[in-house]
């Protein structure tokens, strides 16, 4: 009797089994990638939801407030508030008077992912604003 197997997979089994593995792999990575898209989108909108709190409750007992923003290089913003408009200018300082209301350890390190932005003049003029940049993502600042 001759006993002449071979024992072992063939070429063609082995190609499918990696073309299933590799289709499963890029289905994974690619749901992994939008998951961890979302945590960051949804992280960054939880902080601005919370510097915008912090900002528009401190304008509704003062009429001006002040930030220091940026983390590399730091900008004193003053934020403030007549009626219904609401202005953000770029300052030299926090001003050392009695009353002035400094926000930036009530922000902590959610300051330092703001970002002054001045004002643009022309044809698409801009208000000067503050942007949140942090999780991959840039958000402005909507102060009521």
């Amino acid at each position: 009797m001759n006993n002449n197997k071979k024992k072992g997979f063939t070429l063609v089994e082995l190609l499918v089994v990696i073309a299933i593995l590799a289709i499963l792999a890029t289905v994974s990575v690619v749901g992994y990638t939008a998951f961890i898209n979302n945590a960051n989108k949804t992280a960054a909108d939880q902080e601005v939801r919370q510097i915008e709190q912090v900002l528009n409750s401190a304008l509704i007992v003062n009429k001006e407030v002040y930030v220091v923003v940026g983390s590399d290089t730091q900008t004193t913003v003053k934020i403030s508030k007549s009626g219904t408009t609401v202005t953000v200018a770029s300052v030299a300082s926090v001003p050392e008077t009695a009353g002035t209301v400094n926000l930036t350890a009530d922000l902590g390190d959610l300051a330092a992912k703001l970002t002054f932005v001045a004002a643009t003049t022309g044809e698409n003029a801009q208000p000067a604003k503050l942007v949140y940049t942090g999780n991959n993502t840039t958000q402005d600042i909507v102060i009521k």
